[in-house]
């Protein structure tokens, strides 16, 4: 713990020691001028009891108490509500690290580089969580044999999926490989998963791709009828802020046009209310969005900004199918 020393009127040099705590901390980030801590690969915006929580354990506060006699003791304080109200309302003049997105398995560079060696990256604005032992060896220049048997081991929990054609396998393809390198991406397509009847699996198929981006199965929300945009923007606002890197938009009925949805989809950063809260927030878009749906339907600015790929098992009863496979579990 790093000792702080409270005096009244003084609250400000309270705050700026506490800053170069913050600074140097490994789980504390300014995410969109939202105030985050990070862990198990996952980011919590704190508010003003949660950063208190945070300060209580990486600081200790305290102040010189006069006792009766004259003497002086020192006297420990919990983290003082000001302060962390402070803290709050600085926004990006924090001058933390500023988090892009929280990454689990080593990516790419915009430069072609690998980045693969654990904790944050400055120059990408990523964090990468997992443990040197986990790291499995690539190589800086692939020879086209590599190249082939890397492809190969990439489609194999997919070979059962009833593609319809060539232009369906091409963006599997690339939602699979956007799902590796979407976290450096300015911006990045969605994908929809069509078919032409329930249980085809185009959920199952969107999850294997989610948890190629994530290493672990991502939460499905539900498509809304909403009147207008306003739940879709909330919802929106929702999942970024906790820095989700896939997210599957499952079972779309009728026509789906949002403008909300399609601006997210060209946005570096999105802006909007913090739900519950005065005040707005600017927080970093990397998330591969994944939309799922009957004979798929999207209208305005959506079909340019989405790639479909159908699949169509040809059979009445296509859920009964058995694989050898588990795809998700593979």
């Amino acid at each position: 713990l790093v000792r702080v020393e409270l005096v009244k009127g003084r609250t400000v040099e309270a705050v700026n020691q506490v800053l170069v705590i913050m600074r140097r901390a490994p789980d504390a980030y300014d995410f969109g001028g939202v105030l985050v801590t990070t862990t198990v690969g996952r980011v919590y915006p704190l508010d003003e009891h949660a950063l208190k929580h945070w300060l209580g354990g990486a600081t200790q506060f305290w102040r010189w108490q006069k006792l009766k006699n004259g003497d002086s003791v020192e006297v420990l304080e919990d983290p003082p509500v000001n302060v962390a109200k402070q803290l709050l309302s600085l926004g990006e003049r924090r001058n933390l690290k500023n988090l892009n997105a929280i990454i689990t398995a080593p990516t790419l560079r915009l430069d072609g580089s690998l980045l693969s060696r654990p904790g944050f990256d400055a120059e990408t604005g990523l964090l990468l969580e997992m443990s040197g032992d986990g790291i499995h060896p690539v190589p800086t220049h692939p020879t086209g044999e590599q190249v082939e048997q890397a492809l190969t081991r990439l489609m194999v929990p997919f070979a059962n999926f009833p593609l319809v054609g060539p232009v369906d396998k091409g963006i599997l393809l690339a939602a699979l490989l956007t799902a590796a390198v979407r976290p450096v991406l300015p911006t990045a397509p969605a994908v929809g998963f069509d078919a032409p009847t329930q249980g085809s699996g185009k959920t199952l198929l969107a999850k294997c791709v989610a948890v190629l981006a994530l290493g672990e199965v991502p939460t499905i929300w539900p498509h809304t009828h909403a009147r207008d945009d306003e739940e879709i923007r909330k919802r929106i606002m929702t999942i970024l802020m906790t820095g989700a890197r896939a997210v599957i938009w499952d079972n779309v009925i009728g026509i789906f046009d949002s403008a909300a949805l399609a601006g997210a989809l060209t946005s570096q950063n999105y802006s909007d209310r913090i739900l519950g809260k005065t005040g707005s927030a600017n927080v970093p878009n990397k998330a591969l969005w994944l939309l799922t749906g009957n004979n798929l339907t999207l209208a305005g600015d959506l079909p340019r900004r989405v790639l479909k790929c159908r699949i169509d098992p040809e059979m009445d009863r296509p859920f009964a199918r058995q694989f050898d496979v588990d795809p998700e579990a593979y």
